[in-house]
Parts: C-alpha cells; sequence; structure tokens
C-alpha cells in the first residue's frame, strides 16, 4: 500500500498530507482500549510509514506531537515512543 502511494503523493501531495495527519491524530489511552482498536492504531503505523518513504516534512510536527504525548504516558503504551522516535529520525 506504501509504495502504491507514490503516484499520489507527487500528484495530490496536500490531500494525502491532510489524511495522514488525521491518521497521526489518533489518541487511545491504553486504559481505555479495546481490542478493535487496532483497526485505528494502524492508520497510525501507515502513517508513520508513508510520511518517513516520502519525506513528508509537513507532518514533522504531527508526529513530534504524538511522541510527545506517548511520552507522557497520553496514550499508547511507553514503548511505542521508541518506535515513534525512529520514524522521525527517518525523515530528513
Amino acid at each position: 500500500m506504501v509504495t502504491r502511494m507514490a503516484c499520489l503523493i507527487q500528484t495530490e501531495r496536500p490531500v494525502v498530507v491532510e489524511l495522514l495527519r488525521d491518521w497521526l491524530s489518533i489518541r487511545i489511552p491504553e486504559s481505555d482500549r479495546k481490542p478493535e482498536d487496532g483497526k485505528s492504531e494502524f492508520w497510525m503505523w501507515l502513517a508513520l510509514e508513508v510520511a518517513k518513504r516520502y519525506a513528508l516534512n509537513e507532518l514533522r510536527s504531527d508526529i513530534e506531537t504524538l511522541l510527545a504525548d506517548v511520552r507522557a504516558g497520553k496514550t499508547f503504551l511507553p514503548y511505542y515512543a521508541d518506535m515513534i522516535a525512529k520514524y522521525l529520525r527517518g525523515i530528513p
């Protein structure tokens, strides 16, 4: 799916960035997590992968905010911070 988005990045970059921004805004407090929340979480990880693959610097602040929220314990598990940070470092 990520590789198939290359054409969209070239032709519809602003639209893709807004969609990914929406996916990165997902916040699921671990205490409220339900099994079906994995579907929403998938979109967050996909957004991170696309942002890294296509160097979408426009999403840097969104990813930094997500990372800060994870580190502050507002969402997801603490160990997600390391994975999210790796994606962030992958965006030049």
